[in-house]
């Protein structure tokens, strides 16, 4: 496993918010668009893999992803708040025409394709991690958060280890 794979994250402190619901809202909100992004990404891969040896796998995280979001947006009803819709974030977007444009020109490669999965999965590993490591979050959009972090932290170790041994 590469140092990109191995970060196991400390448990977050329970600290009372000083912030209002507004600003937690639109924390989970952010990472909903953003597991949003992953789900499509998942999507995006399972229809690459031309032989369908990961198709499952990557049909599976899709699923468990949707869920991860349909439970930040219950949080975010709780608070209050509306949830954010589907659409996919500009970065998420460009990430995909990106891959797009990459398969286009060098073909689909599994290896490739599980490699840029390990990429997105990174940033979205750290994107929780920068949510967690604010200490106004709280209550239950605290809760959320770290419940919808182990299953992002799980399917970064998942694809780790996949890529692992195409190496």
């Amino acid at each position: 496993m590469g140092a990109r794979c191995g970060r196991a994250y400390p448990a977050a402190s329970n600290g009372v918010s000083m912030v209002g619901h507004s600003e937690q809202i639109a924390t989970l909100n952010g990472l909903s668009t953003t597991l949003v992004d992953s789900v499509n990404g998942y999507r995006n891969a399972a229809g690459k893999d031309m032989v369908g040896l990961f198709k499952d796998f990557f049909l599976e995280h899709a699923s468990e992803r949707q869920r991860v979001v349909e439970k930040l947006r219950a949080t975010v009803v709780e608070l209050g708040g509306k949830p954010a819709g589907n659409q996919a974030s500009f970065l998420g977007r460009t990430h995909r025409g990106w891959l797009g444009l990459k398969a286009v020109l060098l073909g689909h490669d599994e290896k490739a394709i599980i490699s840029e999965v390990e990429r997105g999965e990174l940033f979205l590993k750290k994107k929780f991690e920068a949510a967690l490591d604010d200490e106004h979050l709280s209550g239950a959009a605290r809760l959320a958060v770290q419940e919808a972090y182990q299953s992002v932290r799980n399917g970064h170790r998942e694809i780790c280890r996949m890529n692992a041994n195409f190496e």
